[in-house]
């Protein structure tokens, strides 16, 4: 058999894949890396054994995921971060103030890579500015096209190198950075399906 495996836009998610295919099947090969668009419905459609993304961590996911409707297990956290902003310092000092209604402000325009994050941005935010956006290749060349002036996630997904890596431009060197702002703060770790006993023991 194989590893079916969702991950993010980091390096070291397909190695975390790799090592877990290591440990269960002696060979790091026996895997399929798969891009988590939405980890939850990927495995709750069996696409995936195992995801290694940035996931909400909570009690109420546990037991209740609300846009699947199922339970999920979770490893102990492998990281901790928080939804800030990223952006040219134009925009990116409208959303240091959490502005978006005055002046230059009014034109903010903010692209979220998951429905958590969009939730979080529209607590400050009218959902009018938020352009949720399904995959991270369209998040990174919404950005880069104009469709949106501002990102908004984790530090590594918002990072000015993973911009970079996914547009080929080196322009934003200079010009793009991210703020020191948190408008909340996330837990992540490995899921898997509650009622699929043999993945959630081993990766637990």
């Amino acid at each position: 058999g194989k590893l079916l495996c969702a991950h993010g836009p980091l390096n070291i998610q397909k190695k975390f894949c790799k090592g877990l295919a290591a440990a269960i099947f002696n060979d790091r090969s026996k895997v399929v890396l798969e891009e988590a668009e939405n980890p939850y419905q990927m495995l709750d459609s069996n696409k995936v054994d195992v995801a290694v993304s940035i996931v909400r961590v909570a009690m109420d996911n546990d037991v209740y995921e609300k846009h699947t409707g199922k339970g999920y297990s979770y490893t102990y956290p492998y990281h901790y971060d928080g939804i800030r902003f990223g952006g040219e310092s134009k925009f990116l000092n409208c959303t240091q103030r959490l502005d978006g209604f005055f002046g230059y402000c009014k034109g903010v325009r903010i692209c979220v890579r998951v429905q958590d994050d969009f939730n979080a941005v529209s607590e400050w935010y009218p959902s009018s500015m938020i352009k949720l956006v399904r995959n991270f290749s369209d998040f990174y060349e919404s950005f880069h096209t104009g469709k949106c002036n501002i990102l908004a996630g984790i530090s590594v997904y918002i990072s000015k190198e993973q911009l970079i890596e996914h547009t080929n431009d080196t322009s934003y060197e200079s010009s793009y950075s991210t703020g020191d702002l948190l408008i909340s703060r996330q837990v992540s770790a490995v899921v898997t399906r509650e009622d699929d006993s043999e993945w959630s023991d081993f990766v637990k």
